[in-house]
């Protein structure tokens, strides 16, 4: 009997030694990462830019004209894959949509920018490993746009994508869940232009009075 109680307590430890490895999904943790979202570049919404503002963490140089993303129009998912101890990132194409932790929409107000924070278990990852991620967001138009495949299929979605990074060391029990260190702000953008009606130029009006003075014309001297 003793020895079937001493089993099971070892079975438990090693249950908890390998489980799976978790990580923050939070874009705002004083002192590790200040990285907030930004809409798209009201001149140009196809322009795509990356890095932090010059009151992020770590701080940057990056200049947003765009408003801080809020509310639950938009969504942030995490996007990952297993490394196992290494420090190398595997290729963007192995991500996978994380399900536990890895969605979630925008604070309002003063915390425009920042998403709903959870922590984030990552699929085939165990504790003490690594693991390569990707932070997604889009405008899912009133929650109808909820999957990643909705987005490449309409190039008009704002969107927009972080650098594909390798995750801190993964915890879960022995080791308390990390910040996304080096994880960094970026912008929504459209692949798309907005289709713009171009303004009818001096010769076309030129040629439309032309055209209209002729049949003018035609009609007085067909009467005459």
């Amino acid at each position: 009997m003793k020895k079937l109680i001493i089993l099971t307590v070892l079975s438990i430890c090693c249950g908890s030694l390998h489980g799976q490895g978790q990580m923050q999904f939070n874009n705002r943790v004083i002192g590790d990462v200040v990285a907030p979202i930004y809409g798209p570049e009201p001149s140009n919404p196809t322009l795509s830019i990356r890095g932090n503002p010059t009151n992020g963490t770590p701080a940057g140089t990056a200049i947003y004209s765009g408003s801080k993303l809020e509310g639950s129009g938009y969504t942030a998912q995490l996007w990952a894959a297993p490394n196992g101890a290494c420090t190398n990132t595997v290729p963007e194409s192995s991500l996978q949509a994380v399900l536990i932790g890895g969605t979630s929409t925008f604070r309002t107000g003063v915390a425009a920018g920042w998403f709903n924070a959870s922590v984030a278990v990552i699929p085939g990852a165990m504790e003490g490993e690594r693991a390569t991620y990707q932070v997604r967001v889009w405008d899912n138009r009133g929650g109808t746009i909820t999957s990643w495949s909705q987005v490449l299929a309409d190039s008009t979605i704002p969107r927009g994508q972080s650098d594909v990074l390798t995750s801190p060391v993964l915890g879960r029990t022995l080791i308390s869940p990390q910040p996304m260190w080096g994880f960094q702000s970026f912008n929504l953008t459209t692949l798309t232009s907005p289709t713009l009606v171009p303004e009818p130029s001096i010769l076309a009006l030129a040629s439309l009075g032309i055209g209209f003075l002729y049949l003018h014309r035609r009609k007085f001297n067909a009467g005459s």
